[in-house]
């Protein structure tokens, strides 16, 4: 099917944002190369953007992982940051961290992007 496709909107998921079933064990190094094998199987032949949820609790070295793999296997991609919607316990990071965290990718990336879940401004949830 990847032949047939123009772009790819990617989630990458932080490991410290996902709770995975009792059953499912995956290994932090695994759950990154798991990524990373989809974003380059990706970029060999799509345009790719690389969204990742940023909560308050994201750091700098959370999002290194992930800069790292697209400046080595998609340069092109861009990067969107996305504060999370407050929907919940999840809380979305100030201005000045945002700005941090932004500043910090993009070091590494040539095209980064902050930009809010609109799902929630236009009514979806």
């Amino acid at each position: 099917m990847l032949p047939h496709v123009d772009l790819v909107a990617m989630d990458w998921k932080l490991p410290k944002q996902v709770k995975p079933a009792p059953q499912a064990s995956i290994a932090k190094e695994d759950f990154e190369s798991l990524h990373r094998a989809f974003l380059e199987r990706s970029a060999e032949r799509s345009l790719v953007n690389v969204k990742v949820v940023l909560t308050d609790d994201t750091a700098e070295d959370d999002l290194d992982p992930v800069c790292k793999a697209i400046e080595e296997l998609a340069p092109e991609a861009t990067l969107i940051l996305q504060p999370v919607s407050e929907i919940g316990a999840s809380r979305a990071p100030g201005s000045r961290a945002l700005m941090g965290l932004l500043r910090h990718c993009e070091k590494q990336v040539a095209d980064v992007r902050l930009i809010p879940q609109t799902h929630k401004v236009y009514g979806a949830l």
